[in-house]
């Protein structure tokens, strides 16, 4: 691994692992036929509100906090947009190329909502901005730089090989020079312009939008975005349910995948879990299915392999694992004597683990304590050891743990740097010359299928995914909307009542 690509992962450590908060046991949304309907008034007149900070920027490369960070799909357009099986979906880019480390993008013939035309000059700058900014660079960091090479192509350069790179060209594209403070909001090309700081006026260039005007409601002192739209003072709200509680809303809800991979990871610096059939043992053992219906409450889909179950790449990649096979592959590693506690050893160390988890995760407690009732039937001692968050991150990165449930928020193109490169925070207790961690990199280069690479990964099984998350859109009765990924708005221009 270059010297480079190590710190890059250094630098999106800190975004990997979603900060929890709450533990209330809640029920799984389901679609609710009542709620709060649509005013008469924003109906007639077309406009639909949405939440927004008022103390954060509209300015893509400076905003903050998610709700603002969301509306770029509002304002701007990307190279490419993601479709609900993670798939890029071409907005400006008319054609796109990976080749080595390289990646050749080719624009449409478009214009921004000033009229002028969107050039490779744009994407450049808008590429640099989006490098600087908390809600793309942890998404670009494997990208060095963009050229261009005349105005309506450019190059970029990649750190490494990447087959599925154009996945990472969704920031939003600017007009040039337009972006420079907090307190503006660039030129864009999206389907609204933003007129004031609390308006957005259907665009005059790109007309495609059912709805006529967007009112900004400020968000920022309410108690939570929910209690906002049970007033009916918002159209729309999204709960990521990063928390690890939800809460019921009153309003028209629907479940929508989102990209963040629940795992349990292992200690294989550890005695035991260098042996790969302990650790075969602990995925055979664990019910995924129980743990996402039990501990996260349905909020989440179970799977087997790190990739997104609707990834088009892999949606047909059938991983299982079965659950009898558990004793027989700890019986293989040589743990099979039993002492007059019933517990597990193989002559020197006993099967005494722990699971590290947060405490204020429910989510995770839960899913840790179903994971320790199933292997302790197996003849293992298993504890869960809840700690504070900032515990758990230091515990982790120091190499302090038998076992850890963990999470990441995975980019569009899947990539798992986090955990088979040194330096990311997922790769602790991971041998980053492993067989796994070399097909992985092959597949990057293209020279395995992702099919392959599962098949090297169950065999290997170097951590266990548990589940991907679902978050909760959730709206006003009368509200048609179009979400397909965790990018709440990047359809919004088929929304309509």
């Amino acid at each position: 691994m270059t010297k480079n690509r190590v710190v890059a992962v250094l630098l999106v450590i800190a975004v990997l692992f979603l900060a929890s908060c709450g533990n209330k046991k809640q029920e799984a949304p389901t679609t609710a036929p009542s709620g709060v309907g649509v005013r008469d008034t924003d109906k007639e007149q077309n406009v639909l509100k949405l939440p927004y900070s008022a103390n954060d920027s509209l300015n893509p490369f400076y905003a903050l906090s998610e709700v603002n960070s969301q509306l770029d799909a509002v304002l701007f357009q990307p190279l490419y947009r993601i479709d609900s099986n993670y798939n890029e979906v071409p907005v400006l880019a008319a054609s796109g190329k990976v080749k080595g480390n390289l990646i050749s993008v080719t624009l449409i013939d478009a214009y921004f909502s000033d009229s002028s035309r969107i050039t490779s000059e744009d994407v450049v700058y808008s590429f640099s901005k989006a490098l600087e900014s908390n809600a793309y660079s942890s998404l670009l960091y494997t990208i060095k730089s963009a050229t261009v090479s005349d105005a309506q192509s450019l190059v970029f350069e990649m750190a490494g090989n990447n087959q599925f790179a154009l996945s990472l060209l969704t920031f939003p594209i600017v007009k040039n020079m337009t972006a420079e403070s907090a307190d503006t909001v660039p030129v864009g090309s999206g389907p609204f312009v933003a007129t004031d700081g609390k308006t957005l006026e259907k665009s005059s260039v790109n007309t495609s939008a059912k709805i006529n005007k967007i009112e900004l409601v400020d968000i920022s002192k309410a108690i939570n975005e929910a209690y906002v739209l049970q007033t009916g003072d918002i159209s729309f709200c999204f709960d990521s349910l990063n928390g690890g509680a939800y809460n019921k809303i009153n309003a028209v809800t629907r479940s929508v995948l989102l990209n963040n991979l629940v795992y349990l990871g292992f200690n294989g610096r550890e005695r035991a879990f260098s042996d790969v059939n302990v650790r075969a043992a602990v995925a055979c053992a664990v019910d995924i299915e129980k743990i996402v219906q039990n501990a996260y409450r349905g909020n989440a889909v179970a799977t087997r392999i790190p990739f997104n179950p609707n990834w088009s790449k892999s949606k047909d990649i059938s991983a299982s694992l079965n659950s009898a096979s558990a004793l027989s592959f700890l019986e293989k590693s040589g743990y099979n004597k039993l002492g007059y506690d019933g517990i597990r050893s193989d002559g020197e160390t006993l099967l005494n683990i722990k699971i590290l988890v947060n405490k204020d995760n429910s989510f995770r407690v839960d899913a840790a304590k179903m994971i320790a009732d199933s292997l302790n039937d197996l003849g293992m001692r298993v504890s869960v050891d809840k700690v504070d968050f900032e515990t758990y991150q230091k515990r982790i990165k120091s190499g302090d743990f038998d076992m850890y449930i963990g999470e990441i928020k995975l980019g569009a193109d899947m990539n798992l740097d986090a955990f088979f490169f040194d330096g990311g925070l997922c790769s602790a207790g991971i041998d980053s010359d492993g067989e796994t961690a070399l097909a992985y990199n092959d597949v990057l280069s293209s020279n395995m299928t992702v099919e392959a690479f599962c098949a090297v990964f169950m065999r290997d099984i170097p951590f266990a995914p548990l589940c991907f998350r679902t978050g909760v859109a959730a709206s006003l009765r009368g509200v048609n909307l179009n979400i397909e990924t965790d990018k709440w708005y990047s359809e919004i221009e088929k929304w309509s009542y």
